[in-house]
């Protein structure tokens, strides 16, 4: 069967932090939050398809200096 699932599913909080700080720029922090949420969630339930999963982060605070970090 299928599963939608969260990326709270299959990493804390405190991954996701870290996945999203050690990106090497913002427009890759999304993906890179899914592509670890899909493996950690194939590691842990290998028997179970995997639905989408859609991230989207918000830097708050952050000042853009020049548009090519978009």
């Amino acid at each position: 069967y299928y599963y939608l699932f969260k990326v709270w599913d299959a990493l804390s909080n405190e991954e996701v932090i870290e996945i999203v700080a050690s990106a090497p720029n913002q427009s890759s922090a999304a993906e890179a939050v899914v592509n670890a949420a899909n493996k950690a969630w194939k590691e842990c339930y290998a028997t179970s398809n995997v639905d989408d999963c859609g991230v989207v982060c918000l830097f708050l605070n952050h000042k853009i200096s020049d548009s090519s970090q978009l």
